[in-house]
């Protein structure tokens, strides 16, 4: 077995890799993810437009990293990832453009791998990341809703007070005035 570490049970999954499989489109991804020849708990598959460069003198195999102190947060997780050399970890969670983290308290990029996962990079070393989703799209869908709910408020309110002014003075005449009667009019 090459994993060097385990996830919680609260991840599901082993966040390890040791080395990683460019693919140039997303149906070759799938395909390579697919096959029964792919190891998914060692192996990454990136499109080219994520790959990363391989640490200098390296042939292109990443350390392993053993991940510790795992945990959900509200919107995302956070573990401790160590390893000899800098490397990709692997977080088996569905791949979305909403994903920022932080590796070392400083920000670092996420990117698409094994077709629909997560993937960053961490240095040599031990490092704290922290993974966090901010939906694509909230915030302008709470600016529209806030927008169209004071709309809405401001139409009631703009009718309740024109039906109010064009009904007070047939209120009043029903009330207490009676209306002129009509008189007939007959042809002379």
């Amino acid at each position: 077995d090459r994993l060097a570490g385990t996830v919680p049970a609260t991840l599901g999954r082993d966040l390890v890799l040791d080395w990683r499989d460019v693919r140039a489109d997303d149906a070759a991804a799938l395909e390579r993810f697919t096959s029964a020849a792919f190891a998914a708990n060692t192996a990454v598959i990136l499109l080219s437009e994520d790959a990363v460069t391989p640490p200098a003198g390296t042939d292109g195999t990443l350390p392993v990293a053993t991940i510790t102190d795992a945990s959900r947060t509200t919107n995302g997780y956070r573990f401790t990832a160590t390893a000899a050399g800098e490397t990709l970890v692997v977080v088996p969670v569905n791949w979305s453009g909403g994903w920022s983290a932080t590796v070392g308290g400083h920000e670092a990029g996420v990117v698409r791998g094994n077709y629909n996962q997560l993937v960053v990079r961490v240095p040599a070393g031990s490092s704290r990341v922290s993974l966090h989703f901010h939906p694509p799209g909230l915030t302008a869908g709470i600016v529209v809703s806030v927008l169209s709910a004071l709309a809405l408020v401001g139409l009631i309110v703009k009718e309740t007070t024109k039906t109010r002014g064009s009904t007070k003075g047939h209120e009043d005449r029903h009330l207490g005035n009676p209306r002129p009667k009509t008189q007939d009019l007959k042809p002379s």
